[in-house]
């Protein structure tokens, strides 16, 4: 009996570590690594314990893909790039993974090099449940991309770092995904892209993403719809606006914000809407050095509530500019409640923003506002003046 229950151990990390194998362990063909990629991708799923995802496990070196690599139907697993660099030599209008109706996946210590054009990095998606793909019958949720970086150079040579999409047509899932530690750089239309409703309370932590030189309409975050949170990071170069919002379904809260050289803070549509629209920034830094012609560093045209507090909006506005928050939300059909604008705490700390009133408001706008401070023409902090 003794000997017998030795023997199993080493049976089982054997079975194991068969599922534990990464690209290199497919024959990778020169000049192309897609091809072993994607079967190493397939081997971490087996027939036999479908939809469960095992491990990939990449080399410490440079591969090549030509093509997507797609991922549908995983249950956790991870794919442990190990600072391995993905340089992109595929078609223009594709995606570095399509990834779909995969739950808790994480995919970790990995760099994807642009080095022909790419439509997006990552795109997360859920495809219609069929009797046909019954083993793959996982919500997409959950997923978690750890230490990636994603490294564009110039203007359209990256559209999307990330997209959570509605590719197939299902407004479904496709939520709580987290970044954490992710680089985007050089993005000419959005770093993260959420574009269906439901894709609600996406969590990114101390992302880091940046603008394509040239660019007339980048976000950090561009939200057609569903909801998300932030926590700390750094933007710079977001031509459009930093967070570019079409709708929220549920809530947008931003923490410790840090951005630069962008046109606007936030963006919403103009025009009437009467739902829920709630952004909450707390703490962070707005740089007024690139502020778009207009002077409306946030620009929002629905109801909220919008709140900021503990905020500094600092820095040197190009010249002839007047910056404003602009707040202005319209009725629909004739008669609404006011929106709702809260500021608690903010610094209006450039130069002579105690001289002209900083906000702009609709009548239908409520300022909440205490605590605030503004500078007057000797560069002085004192209590700000809000809503005259």
């Amino acid at each position: 009996m003794t000997k017998n229950r030795w023997l199993a151990v080493p049976m089982l990390f054997w079975a194991l570590a068969a599922v534990a194998q990464g690209p290199d362990d497919f024959s990778c063909q020169p000049g192309d690594d897609t091809s072993c990629w994607q079967r190493a991708i397939v081997a971490a799923q087996p027939e036999a314990t479908k939809p469960a995802f095992f491990s990939v496990t990449a080399e410490p070196r440079v591969y090549r893909l030509t093509n997507t690599i797609t991922i549908h139907g995983a249950l956790g697993g991870v794919i442990e790039g190990r600072g391995a660099i993905l340089e992109w030599w595929g078609p223009a209008n594709k995606p570095a993974f399509l990834i779909t109706n995969t739950q808790q996946l994480r995919i970790k210590d990995l760099r994807i090099k642009v080095v022909k054009p790419l439509y997006a990095a990552f795109e997360f998606a859920k495809r219609p449940h069929t009797e046909a793909n019954r083993n793959f019958w996982v919500a997409p949720s959950q997923n978690f991309l750890d230490h990636v970086r994603i490294d564009a150079v110039g203007l359209n040579d990256l559209q999307y770092g990330i997209r959570f999409s509605k590719r197939y047509g299902v407004d479904q899932d496709n939520d709580q995904s987290r970044l954490e530690s992710v680089t985007i750089g050089n993005v000419t239309q959005a770093a993260i892209s959420i574009e269906h409703s439901q894709s609600q309370a996406h969590n990114f932590t101390e992302v880091r993403a940046y603008g394509a030189p040239g660019n007339t309409n980048a976000a950090f975050v561009r939200a057609t719809a569903g909801s998300f949170n932030v926590w700390g990071g750094t933007r710079t170069n977001f031509r459009g606006a930093v967070y570019d919002l079409t709708s929220v379904y549920g809530a947008d809260t931003i923490w410790g914000e840090n951005a630069e050289s962008s046109s606007r803070l936030v963006r919403t549509p103009t025009g009437a809407a009467g739902f829920p629209f709630p952004v909450s920034f707390y703490g962070g830094r707005f740089a007024l050095d690139a502020l778009a012609t207009d002077g409306k560093w946030v620009d929002f045209s629905r109801f909220g509530p919008l709140t900021i507090t503990g905020m500094s909006v600092d820095g040197t506005p190009p010249a002839g500019i007047v910056p404003r928050l602009y707040f202005w939300p319209w009725p629909p059909g004739g008669g609404y409640s006011k929106g709702q604008l809260t500021l608690q705490g903010v610094a209006f700390s450039y130069s002579r923003s105690a001289l002209s009133d900083p906000l702009a408001l609709s009548p239908y706008a409520e300022v909440n506002s205490y605590g605030n401070l503004c500078k007057d023409a000797v560069g002085t902090l004192q209590d700000c003046v809000l809503g005259r």
